[in-house]
């Protein structure tokens, strides 16, 4: 009751509020007793939960609670209803309880840190969930983009069904670091098991599809729909998991010699060559 009472604090789930660990810097000025250094009083009560119950610094905590609380009971009749003991109104006695209180003061702290601890590792795992689902939406608004261009494009056209066959998985991702801003340049990170001549007819699409945007004709450009900037890179993603049953020249050839016989069969590789010259 007295250590919440000098800490300010109401319970030991508030510890996080108030001063509870010493930096480095502070335990060296202190332990030299240099200008500025901290000073522990009743009213500038404070522990150090990071260092151990006999530390320097601590010992001293528990002197001035033990004057406090001796002065507050002898003195100003605090606690008399619990009628403590007079063998228990001596400083020394005070002294070791509260120093063997202390290490259910640091027990508290420890809980708290590890359930911050806990909280922060959940919101990464939340923040990498959403922004994987950012990531898969754009490739999703990225095939649908090239169907439509591929369907409106003469050159193009007779791409169409392969493209259909290709699928979402087939696109390439991005690296975009955050999603909670309204950026719309999203380098990319193309898929280790892309060939060579897949990956140009797709750039390819994307050239028409940015040539076709940059024309605006009829009515003003909505807020929001702008053209998604995806520069090239040369970063590739070795976990992209590759579509099966396509045709050999699909996949990329020194990426399909690493893999394994069992990997070859899930595969499905058609044997023949697709023609991607438009």
């Amino acid at each position: 009751m007295h250590t919440l009472t000098l800490l300010g604090i109401t319970g030991y789930r508030h510890l996080r509020t108030v001063k509870c660990s010493l930096s480095e810097p502070e335990v060296d000025d202190y332990e030299k007793n240099n200008t500025g250094c901290l000073v522990i009083t009743p009213t500038n009560f404070m522990v150090d939960c990071s260092r151990p119950r006999n530390s320097p610094f601590n010992r001293d905590v528990a002197t001035v609670f033990a004057e406090d609380f001796l002065d507050k009971v002898v003195k100003h009749s605090w606690y008399a209803k619990a009628n403590i003991p007079p063998r228990y109104r001596k400083h020394e006695v005070v002294y070791e309880g509260f120093m063997s209180h202390l290490a259910t003061v640091k027990s508290h702290f420890k809980q708290l840190l590890a359930e911050e601890e806990d909280r922060e590792k959940a919101k990464q795992k939340k923040d990498l969930r959403l922004q994987r689902s950012a990531r898969n939406s754009r490739k999703i608004r990225l095939f649908k983009s090239r169907l439509d261009t591929i369907a409106n494009d003469a050159s193009l056209k007779r791409h169409l069904p392969f493209l259909k066959d290709l699928g979402s998985q087939g696109m390439s991702s991005d690296e975009s670091e955050d999603e909670s801003t309204r950026t719309i340049s999203y380098p990319r990170v193309y898929p280790a098991w892309h060939s060579r001549q897949l990956a140009s007819l797709l750039w390819n699409v994307d050239d028409v599809a940015a040539r076709n945007v940059s024309v605006q004709i009829g009515k003003r450009k909505k807020s929001g729909t702008q053209h998604r900037v995806r520069p090239h890179t040369d970063k590739v993603n070795e976990e992209a998991a590759a579509p099966p049953g396509l045709p050999r020249n699909c996949y990329d050839a020194v990426w399909l010699e690493k893999l394994n016989q069992r990997q070859r069969r899930e595969l499905r590789v058609q044997d023949g060559d697709y023609d991607f010259t438009t």
